[in-house]
């Protein structure tokens, strides 16, 4: 029995066709030549991955977000693209959109997402009158609130559940 150790890294992946992320195909070169005539077997040795399923999506009711920049007069929808998302992933996220819809001034922020190391829990900082609304959607599970309308700065009623328990 020939025995060959390969390395095989997602880095090095070529997507095929129309593909989830998930999948791939690796290209050796020099190419690996097996006989048609044989019995080929494969083992895995050790294997290291990190978890990449999505924690936001529409199946988990989890994806959109309203917030208010005037006291709860008007609204803005926001809807997160399918993704494994942090703290700082949705932070940045919800930035960007404020941003795109003229809601930052001079380059500051009147909603910000912050995770508390003492308590293991989520803080919500809003400020000039900004609301963030978590009634109809499941996003405030994610950071350990309840479907309420955020007024003022909060922390988290319970710990968060940042992977929507899938891992």
């Amino acid at each position: 029995m020939v025995e060959r150790a390969i390395h095989i890294a997602s880095v090095d992946r070529v997507k095929s066709g129309i593909s989830k992320c998930e999948d791939f195909v690796i290209k050796f070169n020099p190419s690996i030549q097996l006989d048609i005539n044989q019995k080929h077997e494969v083992a895995v040795d050790e294997i290291s991955m990190t978890y990449s399923w999505h924690n936001i999506a529409p199946k988990y009711e989890n994806n959109t977000i309203k917030y208010s920049h005037d006291n709860g007069k008007n609204w803005t929808s926001v809807t997160f693209p399918n993704g494994m998302y942090s703290y700082s992933d949705l932070n940045d996220y919800l930035h960007q959109i404020m941003k795109v819809n003229g809601h930052v001034k001079d380059d500051k922020y009147d909603i910000n997402i912050g995770f508390v190391l003492t308590t293991y829990k989520v803080i919500l900082e809003l400020t000039n009158n900004y609301q963030l609304d978590f009634r109809n959607t499941k996003f405030g599970e994610l950071l350990g609130f309840d479907p309420k309308l955020i007024l003022s700065t909060e922390l988290g009623s319970k710990l968060p559940n940042i992977t929507n328990s899938i891992d």
